[in-house]
């Protein structure tokens, strides 16, 4: 397997992207985005180091090294200005299959 390395700043550039569109879909509401993942993967600090590189503000949710610190769908943040883009956090989700009988 061959490892990747990049700097958060543009990691922060390549994620906030493909939500450039959000600048002509709406300047006043701007774009929400929410993040949605397995358990205990990032989704929080990912929502944090794109508030911190997009906005330049502290972090807004709660991480930890233990799942289930976010618990429920929090209120929207925002991570950048221009475009206007908040990102929601969620918990984390699992996959599961069920068999028919």
């Amino acid at each position: 397997m061959h490892e990747v390395c990049i700097h958060p700043c543009e990691l922060t550039r390549q994620v906030l992207s493909p939500l450039e569109s959000a600048r002509e879909a709406d300047n006043l509401t701007g774009c929400r985005v929410l993040i949605v993942g397995m358990p205990n993967v990032g989704k929080s600090t990912l929502l944090n180091a794109l508030r911190h590189v997009g906005a330049n503000k502290k972090k807004a949710a709660a991480t930890g090294g233990q799942p289930g610190v976010t618990r429920k769908i929090a209120t929207s943040v925002k991570v950048c200005q221009d475009p206007l883009i908040y990102l929601i956090d969620s918990p984390g989700t699992s996959y599961f299959r069920i068999k028919a009988q």
